[in-house]
C-alpha cells in the first residue's frame, strides 16, 4: 500500500475543480502506465457506487451500482488524464448509475437471486483479467498506517482501493496470485502526484 500527504490533493482539487477520487484514479492510470508498459491503453474498470445515501448508511449488506470507468493509461500527459477522469466520473453518469442500480435492486430477489447462482460458476473459472477500483472519503480513522484490505471478486486480477483520509489519501490492493511484481505498483504513486501537482498548479 502507499499513502500520500493530502495536500497536493486539495492543492490539485483547488486548480482544477476535479474531486480527491478522481484525483486518485488519474494517478492509477499514471501508476499502472509507468509500472506495465503493456497497460499504456485504456483500461476498462468497473467502480462501484453506494446506492444507500446518507441517510441509510445503518443498513446491512452492500448496495452498490457498477459504473464502467475507463482509466486513460494510454494517455501520457498527466493533466490530459485527469480531463478524462473528471469526465467519465462526473456527476451526470454517476446520478445515471445510480438511478439504475435502484432500479435493479428494486427487483424481487427470486428474480435476481437465481441470476446471480448461474454466473457465479463461470465468473469463478474464467482467467482473472478484470480490474476493480473503489474510492470512499472517511472522517474517523485510526491513523496514516491503517488501510483497508478489499475483497478480490471472481475473475478480476486485482481489486484497489482509495481512501480519502483527513491527513492522507492511501492505495491499497489485493491482487491475484497470478501477477507478478505487484507491489512496484505503489512505487510510482508518489511520482504521479507530483507530476499531475506540477502540470496544473504552475503559476
Amino acid at each position: 500500500m502507499a499513502a500520500l500527504g493530502v495536500e497536493p490533493f486539495h492543492a490539485i482539487a483547488r486548480a482544477t475543480g476535479a474531486s480527491v477520487p478522481q484525483i486518485g484514479l488519474a494517478l492509477l492510470a499514471a501508476a499502472l502506465r509507468a509500472w506495465n508498459p503493456d497497460l499504456r491503453r485504456h483500461l476498462r474498470v468497473a467502480l462501484p457506487i453506494s446506492l444507500q445515501g446518507r441517510r441509510r448508511r445503518s443498513a446491512l449488506g452492500n448496495h452498490t451500482s457498477l459504473l464502467p470507468v475507463t482509466l486513460p493509461c494510454g494517455e501520457p500527459g498527466a493533466a490530459a488524464r485527469l480531463r478524462h477522469l473528471t469526465a467519465e466520473v462526473g456527476l451526470g453518469r454517476m446520478t445515471r448509475a445510480l438511478v439504475g442500480g435502484r432500479d435493479l435492486a428494486a427487483l424481487p430477489a427470486g428474480l435476481a437471486v437465481p441470476g446471480l447462482r448461474l454466473v457465479s460458476p463461470l465468473l469463478r473459472k474464467a482467467r482473472p483479467r478484470h480490474l476493480g477500483v473503489t474510492a470512499m472519503r472517511v472522517t474517523e480513522w485510526p491513523g496514516d498506517d491503517a488501510f483497508v484490505v478489499p475483497v478480490l471478486a471472481p475473475g478480476n486480477a486485482a481489486m484497489v482501493v482509495i481512501l480519502h483520509a483527513r491527513a492522507a489519501v492511501s492505495f491499497s490492493a489485493v491482487f491475484d496470485a497470478g501477477v507478478a511484481g505487484f507491489a512496484e505498483l505503489f512505487d510510482h504513486l508518489g511520482p504521479a502526484l507530483a507530476e499531475l501537482h506540477a502540470a496544473t498548479t504552475r503559476a
